[in-house]
């Protein structure tokens, strides 16, 4: 296995390095993210003797009704190994209420997905699309975080 994955709910740590911070937003000109579309990212990692923190980044548009984004992550190492993921990415509390942080007609949430340990150095695939079967609409970016934990 080229890496391993450990579930976290942690919050995030403060002082950690961003070894990776990339957003995407052409995929969006529609303001929806459609059935089957993947959102690819290349993170180079040049330390293996750390933990990093995989956290998901989402911008959306003010009153956009998604309650949480079902996602499938697919990481390839530079020799090509893959490992699949399933996370679900909360929007909303059970009861409805938004966890972004909204400024007039945007709002930013970042959610944390777990731990990751790379076995490998070079530049990974990072692949991640929803498993919902319509496009989900309001959404304007979403983003790639990787933090390197001390």
């Amino acid at each position: 296995r080229c890496v391993s994955l450990i579930l976290s709910t942690s919050l995030l740590l403060a002082g950690c390095d961003h070894t990776f911070r990339e957003w995407k937003k052409d995929p969006f000109t529609t303001l929806s993210w459609k059935a089957g579309e993947e959102i690819v990212y290349h993170p180079e990692i040049d330390d293996i003797t750390k933990t990093y923190e995989i956290v998901f980044g989402l911008r959306h548009a003010y009153g956009a009704q998604i309650r949480e984004l079902p996602l499938v992550l697919r990481i390839f190492s530079p020799s090509g190994k893959e490992l699949t993921h399933r996370y679900v990415f909360e929007v909303m509390t059970p009861e409805g209420k938004p966890l972004a942080k909204c400024a007039g007609d945007l709002c930013d949430l970042e959610r944390a997905a777990g731990e990751i340990v790379f076995e490998e150095l070079g530049k990974y695939q990072f692949r991640i699309s929803h498993t919902e079967a319509n496009a989900i609409r309001g959404i304007l970016e979403f983003g790639l975080i990787l933090k390197a934990k001390d």
